[in-house]
């Protein structure tokens, strides 16, 4: 079994901290980012949610916890009152606020992913600090997915 190294593994905890990046951290995907062109892991231009807890996020080892679960939110006019709170298996509408004002989002089980926690490091990859995912919604996110 490989050495593991304290410090980095400080560095690397205290980085992922600081960037901000916890459970209901949204990032905006460009179309043009690597994640869709080169790895072809993110299908789609747009917004996703992070699911993973926070101790996973923060996980000392890479080996261990290797990923970041990402959901896409697909903005939409309204909500649909069938789809709020958990109450369709497949289908949840939520609302992100983006500089204040309350936008409608729609999100798919099927539209679910997996990256690498590292990306999380990476000096361009930082979660947008105008969508906010506000805890109720955080919650009933959470609680649709399990």
């Amino acid at each position: 079994m490989a050495k593991t190294n304290k410090k980095t593994n400080n560095t690397t905890r205290e980085t992922i901290k600081t960037k901000g990046w916890k459970q209901g951290s949204c990032l905006y995907i460009e179309k043009t980012h690597p994640l869709i062109t080169n790895d072809h892991i993110l299908k789609k231009e747009g917004l996703y949610i992070v699911l993973s807890q926070d101790c996973d996020l923060l996980h000392k080892s890479f080996e261990t916890e290797p990923f970041c679960e990402l959901l896409y939110a697909k903005n939409i006019d309204k909500p649909n009152g069938n789809y709020i709170a958990g109450k369709n298996p497949r289908t949840i509408h939520i609302t992100i606020l983006i500089n204040g004002e309350n936008h409608h989002y729609e999100c798919s089980i099927k539209d679910r992913f997996f990256i690498s926690r590292k990306h999380l490091l990476e000096e361009s990859f930082s979660p947008s600090s105008r969508h906010i995912v506000e805890t109720k919604t955080k919650n009933n996110l959470i609680d649709w997915i399990v």
